[in-house]
């Protein structure tokens, strides 16, 4: 999948366009978007949607939900206006579950590190250590 990126990066069509291509691996959702703008086929728009939807759904197998939501949505605002796709619907859905899953498992394991404590102050005298 990664090869398959790389070879549409270097496409000529891709190149002739005039985008800034550092932004491929970055900011996927931005290059599908310069690519639209700046008039390149709509096969190679299609095409470039369904790298990015399968690198999602690749990255959503690997329990990688964040990684999987970029490239998914990328993937559903590349798509024609009007038309969604059903499958990168469903990975939405399901990457969204697992990184609250993800998000909850970090909180809780915040909480764990918490030590509670207790300070006693008071004058000389007041029973500080008569209270302990």
């Amino acid at each position: 999948l990664m090869m398959e990126m790389r070879a549409f990066s270097d496409k000529p069509c891709v190149m002739e366009l005039g985008i800034d291509t550092r932004s491929f691996y970055t900011d996927p959702a931005a290059f599908g978007l310069a690519m639209r703008e700046a008039g390149a086929a709509a096969a190679d728009i299609e095409r470039f949607r369904a790298i990015l939807k399968e690198r999602g759904l690749v990255f959503l197998a690997l329990e990688n939900p964040a990684r999987a939501l970029r490239d998914l949505r990328a993937a559903q605002d590349m798509s024609s206006p009007g038309q969604s796709d059903a499958e990168v619907l469903e990975a939405l859905k399901r990457a969204y579950a697992a990184k609250e899953v993800l998000d909850e498992a970090e909180r809780k394991a915040e909480l764990m590190k918490l030590v509670p404590v207790t300070v006693l102050t008071g004058f000389l005298g007041a029973g500080k250590t008569t209270l302990l």
